[in-house]
């Protein structure tokens, strides 16, 4: 995917997670509340997995913990 990409989608997960973040302590309505805690898991998911991938780029590269894998981690 190439360190450039990663980056961005890491950024964009990270804006995703912090929204659903706020919606959260502004949602009152049980379904709103449901459909918020399924679109965190799903968000957890694709960020553990581009962890991963990134993690795996750093080794390949020689890089040990690059600022991406730190960037999906916060």
């Amino acid at each position: 995917m190439g360190r450039f990409g990663l980056t961005v989608q890491a950024g964009i997960l990270l804006g995703r997670a912090l929204r659903n973040l706020r919606d959260a302590s502004t949602m009152l309505q049980d379904s709103s509340l449901a459909f918020q805690n399924e679109e965190a898991e799903v968000l957890e998911n694709a960020i553990f997995a581009l962890a991963k991938v990134s993690s795996e780029e750093a080794q390949i590269r020689g890089i040990g913990i690059c600022g991406l894998t730190k960037l999906c981690y916060r």
